[in-house]
């Protein structure tokens, strides 16, 4: 068997299987995100900067969510004060249940108007005990029992899935950002697929 011939039957399997690879890993990849709270709304504007993350996760029975204030912005005191949310399904039957960091101080469900915004869930940190706030370089970890991912952070364009406020900044001020969705990373899976094009490209151009 030629060089030639023996590239293109690699390229070949390469591409019959990779894609059943590839959306296998997308398909669980696409239960977790990545959060950004990036985008001003209103408050003390601090322009273009991240004042937290959120990571959730499907896990069995819920939601699993870890938050963390990287809010290094209008001094050293500031911390997380609330966390609101869109759902789009039953909130009735969910609660909290504080796993890990900072716990949190309330879960409520039903329907918030915020900064002119509709959101469904709202989640409390304590405002009162530095020692107990949700401050810079700290992280809560929490499920949200009986939810799913796919219900969540889902809105109308021009409207915020998920809103942060930061308190404790110079001036007491205050601030609320909007998150955004991280950019996700493509999968191993997905990068093999293009060898695979690549090697197929390089063998037709061979045999031309």
């Amino acid at each position: 068997m030629t060089p030639n011939r023996t590239l293109r039957r690699a390229a070949s399997i390469w591409l019959r299987v990779l894609p059943a690879v590839f959306l296998m890993i997308w398909s669980g990849a696409a239960q977790a995100v990545t959060l950004t709270f990036d985008q001003y709304v209103n408050g003390a504007d601090y322009g273009a900067t991240t004042i937290a993350t959120l990571e959730a996760d499907d896990v069995a029975g819920g939601v699993q969510m870890t938050l963390t204030n990287t809010a290094v912005i209008g001094g050293m005191n500031a911390y997380v004060s609330q966390l609101l949310m869109t759902y789009q399904g039953v909130t009735s039957g969910l609660s909290l249940s504080n796993e890990a960091g900072v716990a949190t101080t309330s879960f409520q469900d039903g329907s918030f108007l915020n900064a002119g915004f509709p959101f469904d869930l709202r989640i409390r940190w304590d405002e009162t005990d530095p020692l107990t706030q949700l401050n810079i370089g700290e992280s809560s970890t929490f499920t949200i029992l009986g939810a799913s991912i796919a219900d969540l952070f889902q809105s109308l364009p021009g409207t915020p899935f998920a809103m942060l406020q930061i308190k404790g900044l110079d001036n007491a001020n205050a601030t609320k950002y909007a998150a955004s969705f991280a950019p996700i990373p493509l999968p191993a899976a997905g990068l093999m697929l293009l060898v695979a094009l690549g090697l197929l490209g390089v063998a037709r151009r061979r045999q031309a």
